[in-house]
């Protein structure tokens, strides 16, 4: 009987646990979706649909990537280019995305065009690593070094976002300010962070 007790123990412990894994996911889902305060400085960082704020990088680049490497795969694209000019080119495209960092692409149409060469870059440099005619450990290796590079390159948009939230009069501040303020406040009511200052208590009042 003892063994029984230990065993239906852990069983609720185990499902406490995936119920406070999905409330944690089902706080924060809204916020993984968009990538962006939920801010009119930041309206056109993001799609509308309905009430969910999408990423204009994430939903633009991320799915033309996959697509460009399925077109590339099923005409074989290496039967007309080499692979190093396929990566030339996916290198090229993908530059374009520099621009954002000096405030080109703070009209959304020339974001969204921006997006789209960057995300047909990254996949014609991803099928272009997999064609280059080495081990395919040795292709892994090279992906996963580029992909390294690029989610650096990644940061330095975080930190323009950081940089530019400073500027505003909550300076940063994620538990005052309105667009990140309801996702702070829900972490704190249900215990998945700790209040700082016990400002969201104050708030409530």
């Amino acid at each position: 009987m003892q063994g029984v007790m230990v065993y239906s123990s852990s069983r609720y412990s185990s499902l406490y646990r995936i119920r406070r894994w999905y409330k944690a996911f089902s706080i924060m889902f809204p916020y993984l979706l968009s990538h962006h305060p939920h801010c009119v400085d930041f309206a056109d960082d993001v799609y509308r649909a309905g009430k969910w704020r999408l990423c204009i990088g994430c939903f633009t680049s991320y799915p033309l990537a996959v697509l460009t490497v399925v077109i590339a795969c099923y005409i074989g694209a290496t039967r007309f280019y080499e692979w190093y000019s396929l990566f030339g080119f996916g290198v090229l495209a993908g530059l374009l995305h520099t621009l954002s960092f000096i405030r080109l692409t703070r009209w959304k149409p020339v974001k969204i065009v921006i997006k789209i060469f960057l995300g047909i870059g990254m996949g014609l440099c991803t099928y272009a690593v997999f064609s280059i005619p080495v081990h395919l450990l040795l292709r892994i290796l090279i992906f996963y070094v580029l992909f390294f590079i690029a989610m650096n390159l990644g940061g330095i948009r975080i930190l323009l976002i950081q940089k530019h939230c400073e500027k505003c009069e909550y300076k940063a501040d994620w538990f005052k300010c309105p667009g990140f303020g309801p996702l702070s406040k829900q972490m704190v009511e249900n215990n998945f962070m700790y209040e700082p200052t016990g400002l969201i208590k104050k708030q409530s009042q």
